[in-house]
């Protein structure tokens, strides 16, 4: 799941979210930026969207920020057939940047 949340002082975002969930939004947003030259008339919409897609990618490289968060198995039933779980999640996390005047 993606979350995104005000910063402190509701300047800006933080989005954070597991490492599926940002693959599957930096593939979808690149299929829907285009080729370049593809939409002229949305060529500043397409490189703003790039630049999040910049951030997302370097999140995923571990460049950004990182936690460990509880998984929310309940520990009081037990994991179907053996199955293995972890108990902490990764969840990664950055503040986009702002590319106004672009």
């Amino acid at each position: 799941m993606i979350k995104v949340t005000s910063t402190p002082n509701h300047l800006g975002a933080r989005v954070s979210g597991d490492v599926g969930d940002f693959t599957k939004l930096y593939d979808a947003l690149h299929e829907i930026a285009g080729e370049e030259g593809e939409y002229k008339h949305h060529d500043c919409a397409r490189i703003r969207t790039l630049g999040f897609c910049y951030d997302l990618r370097h999140a995923l490289q571990g460049d950004r920020e990182f936690e460990f968060v509880e998984n929310r198995t309940d520990p009081d039933r037990p994991l179907p057939d053996g199955m293995i779980a972890p108990k902490k999640n990764l969840v990664m996390a950055f503040n986009p940047k702002n590319t106004v005047g672009i």
